[in-house]
């Protein structure tokens, strides 16, 4: 999570002031961002697109409940 944060903050600040403000060293910073991505990684891209989609086809008008709904319906 930590590692997230500063990969989103890195174009406005150095990595190296965010890992301090973190509390983490940069080299484990920078093998974070070579690792390869986990199974769950990839499963949770996965469902975020499938959101994506049925937001937009819902024209952005769908809320959470009807979100988890229209997957429901798509994986029954």
């Amino acid at each position: 999570m930590k590692y997230a944060w500063i990969k989103q903050h890195s174009s406005e600040y150095p990595v190296t002031a965010l890992c301090r403000f973190m509390n983490v060293s940069r080299s484990c910073y920078y093998d974070w961002l070579d690792s390869p991505k986990t199974e769950r990684e990839k499963e949770n891209e996965e469902w975020i697109e499938r959101l994506k989609v049925l937001f937009e086809k819902g024209r952005g008008t769908y809320g959470t409940r009807r979100l988890k709904k229209s997957l429901l319906n798509k994986v029954l």
